[in-house]
């Protein structure tokens, strides 16, 4: 399972703007059972969560390499750590908060290649945005603007609006106060808005 790869880029794309949250009796009886040594018990875990894995991955990464990296990358770290899991949260804010960490980590090692993406990506749109449709060129735009919020305002954008959490659930992932999330959306909106004044 770890070996595990998206196999299509459709075979998520249905899934990027429908999250599932709930997590059933199932899959809490599947965590207390990795958590405890079971390996079958972890793969049929992983095989439950892999798509928000990736989902989330790839709201973070706007990649389809990338997404599949970061995906890869957390599931060896939740490999490595599963027995570490204290259920004092619930096991997917848990699993997010590894995506996060991860992405961070990569994001560190890889700010000069994400430089160069993101200029390219400029440069692209700037090029093309004159043939698409205007709300497909207001979407491109506001892809573009989040791209440039610092990354915790991201991030926190990212979790609340993109995989649909609460802000208490995503305060959970990222271990700070709910009053901080409501912040950091404020924040994130009001640069939003003058990022994408300066655009037009």
């Amino acid at each position: 399972m770890l070996d595990s790869q998206p196999q299509q880029e459709n075979q998520y794309s249905a899934h990027l703007n429908n999250p599932v949250k709930t997590l059933t009796n199932e899959i809490k009886q599947l965590v207390e059972q990795a958590v405890a040594g079971d390996k079958q018990a972890f793969n049929l875990l992983i095989s439950n969560v892999y798509i928000d894995i990736y989902r989330f991955s790839f709201h973070l990464t706007k990649n389809q390499t990338r997404a599949e990296d970061l995906t890869h990358d957390v599931v060896l770290k939740i490999a490595k750590s599963i027995k570490q899991f204290n259920f004092d949260s619930t096991f997917l804010s848990w699993v997010y908060r590894i995506v996060v960490n991860t992405q961070k980590d990569n994001y560190k090692k890889q700010t000069n290649r994400l430089k160069r993406d993101s200029q390219y990506y400029t440069e692209h749109q700037l090029q093309y945005s004159s043939s698409l449709p205007e709300d497909e060129v207001e979407f491109n735009e506001l892809l573009s603007a989040i791209d440039q919020l610092p990354e915790k305002l991201k991030i926190t954008l990212v979790l609340v609006y993109a995989e649909h959490l609460s802000h208490a659930d995503a305060a959970d992932v990222l271990q700070c106060s709910t009053n901080t999330i409501s912040w950091r959306i404020h924040e994130a909106k009001k640069q939003l808005k003058t990022i994408l004044e300066k655009q037009s």
